[in-house]
């Protein structure tokens, strides 16, 4: 075993007081400064929203506006991330160009990709009830659930890929994706599940409160798809196969990933698994 002040020992304990310190920054600011970030953080949603692409396949355009949500949830607390969120909806709604590829107006609060958008609120106000919890680490009974979510999620996406294989189903007459596009997106989400595996077992001295964290925020993503695809089965045309298929399977490969990339910049903001170790 290293010796205290050295090696994987001093680089654990190094980390461990800078995710105290950086947490206890952030809890230490007044009112002003947290609306001020709030504020802040509204634009950097509406900056990645336009980190973003039209999608063949899919009503639902690709951008790194989840990427985004994660992070905001991570680094304010519950009330601050859903009022970031919601100056975001707002001033799209009032006709600024904020959302995705630039776009505005009332009516995407009311179309088929409402869900997504009103779906943002309940993904922040997720990950920044998880942050605020006063130990970092999950049940472990929640840990079962949620990785029993994600592991659902993923045979579901899987199973529709083969159904709509198998069955030769109309979705590409609709939005140009066959069944082996369709392959590819699955193959694709094997290969997120082991580059974040890999991301998260680089964070040194911190592997399982990156995994955990990474669990809730792919959970609040799954939240979302959830929202999402419901809302856009009940206004359009494709049934509900199609839906979750051009709704979900093919953002979960990405979402994966960007779920992540947001671990890694969000442990700063948690608060320490072992508190006593954090020194003023």
């Amino acid at each position: 075993m290293p010796k205290p002040g050295t090696g994987l020992a001093a680089a654990v304990g190094w980390n461990r007081v800078v995710t105290g310190r950086m947490h206890l920054a952030v809890e230490r600011t007044g009112w002003p400064t947290r609306l001020g970030l709030s504020v802040g953080m509204a634009g950097f949603l509406a900056l990645m929203a336009q980190v973003s692409f039209p999608l063949p396949w899919t009503p639902v355009p690709f951008s790194m506006m989840p990427f985004a949500l994660l992070v905001a949830g991570a680094c304010q607390k519950p009330v601050w991330s859903v009022l970031s969120v919601a100056l975001y909806l707002a001033a799209g709604a009032v006709g600024l160009p904020v959302y995705a590829e630039g776009s505005s107006g009332v009516q995407h609060l009311v179309g088929s990709t409402a869900g997504y958008l009103f779906g943002f609120l309940l993904v922040s106000a997720l990950v920044s009830a998880y942050v605020q919890r006063p130990r970092a680490l999950l049940p472990h009974r929640l840990v079962v659930f949620l990785t029993a979510a994600v592991a659902v999620a993923v045979f579901a996406a899987a199973s529709v890929v083969a159904w709509m294989a198998r069955t030769g189903t109309g979705l590409e007459d609709a939005f140009g994706v066959g069944p082996s596009t369709l392959w590819v997106l699955a193959f694709v989400t094997a290969a997120g599940l082991g580059l974040t595996y890999v991301l998260l077992r680089r964070q040194r001295g911190q592997a399982t409160e990156a995994a955990n964290l990474w669990l809730v925020m792919l959970g609040a993503l799954l939240v979302l798809h959830f929202c999402g695809v419901t809302v856009l089965w009940a206004l359009t045309p494709l049934s509900l196969i199609q839906a979750i298929a051009v709704g979900s399977v093919v953002f979960l490969p990405f979402d994966i990933v960007k779920a992540g990339l947001a671990v890694a910049l969000s442990l700063p903001f948690l608060p320490s698994p072992e508190p006593e170790s954090v020194h003023a």
